[in-house]
């Protein structure tokens, strides 16, 4: 049943945060855990290459004045596999810019080029980004091996902390899986 099998999905994503956390992989930690609600953003735009920047602040405005505690932003609600690299640039600098320190701002890096989420990576910590999000690679499928293979090679180069964004629905490897 449907009932069942987001159950599933939710045991399982619930499965791979614990797992995460117990394995810090990395050397760069939080200065303190988040907790709360950490909405992921829409990418206003004016056309297919500009961003709405009043849009964006009128967006962000609206939701520190609503209690949320943190922002993620460039998540597939963020439509960032479908915008240019210059664009989320731009959603980086910008959203940074104009929540000024207020709340962590979690970045996704998520992308088939691992030079391109290193570099996204980099982008967001010298903005003042808390993190990144990393999704597994899509489109080519990896294995479990080759997932653990991704996240060795990625997570050392990363300047931020990252936290895995694992939606099982949508990628062929699992990586609570690997992290266990």
């Amino acid at each position: 049943s449907n009932a069942s099998a987001a159950s599933d999905v939710y045991k399982r994503q619930k499965y791979s945060i614990e797992i995460f956390k117990r394995k810090r992989i990395m050397e760069n930690t939080l200065k303190k855990p988040m907790t709360g609600i950490i909405p992921p953003l829409v990418t206003p735009l004016l056309d297919n290459d500009k961003l709405d920047i009043d849009g964006l602040e009128r967006l962000i405005e609206r939701l520190i004045k609503g209690g949320v505690h943190g922002l993620f932003i460039l998540g597939t609600t963020g439509e960032a596999q479908s915008i240019s690299y210059r664009l989320r640039h731009e959603m980086i600098k910008e959203t940074c810019r104009i929540n000024a320190g207020r709340l962590p701002v979690l970045v996704c890096i998520s992308d088939t080029s691992i030079v391109e989420s290193i570099h996204l990576a980099h982008v967001g910590a010298e903005c003042g980004a808390s993190a990144v999000v990393s999704a597994p690679p899509y489109y080519f499928a990896p294995g479990q091996p080759e997932l653990a293979e991704f996240y060795e090679d990625l997570i050392p180069q990363l300047p931020l902390p990252i936290f895995l964004y694992n939606i099982c629905l949508l990628y062929t490897s699992d990586a609570a899986d690997e992290l266990d």
